[in-house]
Parts: C-alpha cells; sequence; structure tokens
C-alpha cells in the first residue's frame, strides 16, 4: 500500500521560489506540492479550496500579506499547519506571524532535505530542532 503524501501549498510572489520547490519535491514520496499563489488574495481562495495539510506561506507578497493570510485562514482551518518561510530574521515578524496563527517560522535559507524533513517530522507531530526553524507553536 502506498504511503499518503504531505499536501503542501506554497505561497510566496517569486516565481524562482515556487518553480524550484515545486520541481525539487516533484519526485518526493512524502512531500508533494498540490498548489501555489503569488499573492496573498489568490492564497487565501486556493487554501480553502485545496486545504492541504500544510501551508508554506512568505510574509511580503502583494494583495495581503502572508500574515493577514494566516489571519484568514487560521479560525476556518485549526487543524492545518501554517510555516512562514521567509528571508526576514526580525523578531517582530516573528511574534506578528505567530499571533496571526503561523504554527512556525522558517528561515528560506534552509535547503530542500531539510524543509521536506521538516515538513514531515512537523506534520508527524514530532519535536523539530532546527537553526532554520526560529520557533515552533505547538499550541495552536
Amino acid at each position: 500500500m502506498a504511503e499518503t503524501r504531505i499536501r503542501v501549498f506554497l505561497a510566496d510572489d517569486h516565481p524562482l521560489i515556487r518553480t524550484g520547490l515545486s520541481l525539487a519535491f516533484e519526485d518526493d514520496h512524502k512531500v508533494a506540492i498540490i498548489g501555489t499563489a503569488d499573492n496573498g488574495c489568490d492564497a487565501v481562495a486556493k487554501i480553502e479550496k485545496l486545504r492541504p495539510d500544510i501551508v508554506l506561506m512568505d510574509i511580503d507578497m502583494p494583495g495581503i500579506s502572508g500574515i493577514s493570510a494566516i489571519k484568514a485562514l487560521r479560525e476556518k482551518f485549526p487543524a492545518m499547519l501554517f510555516l512562514i518561510l521567509s528571508t526576514y530574521n526580525d523578531r517582530s515578524y516573528l511574534e506578528d506571524s505567530l499571533d496571526a496563527g503561523a504554527n512556525g517560522y522558517l528561515l528560506k535559507t534552509i535547503g530542500i532535505e531539510s524543509l521536506a524533513n521538516l515538513i514531515v517530522d512537523i506534520s508527524d507531530n514530532k519535536e523539530v530542532s532546527s537553526p532554520y526553524l526560529l520557533y515552533l507553536n505547538r499550541d495552536r
């Protein structure tokens, strides 16, 4: 019996990030990118429709920010996992993200293999330790 892949949605305004991660996970047996968006408004609409297991969300996007998108989705989808994927290593962004309902905050300096392992571990509700993960909020 085939294992079910973790369904991940990716919201980022940079085509290189969206395409690169989509291609990187194309043949992955545990993680599947099931949809992407290049702005916060499209992200909210597509996430509501696709209902992924995990959302990787950039902070700074056109329309509404990733933080606002998470805020709009959190109440509707309490079990969905939201991870910020950002270049900003800034405490205020971290705190705003967690206040909005993000479960964790990852830096874009992470490698593909490390990201895949983190997605699997977070999905399995395992304890996670990584220099790229600034905080994982397990209580939301």
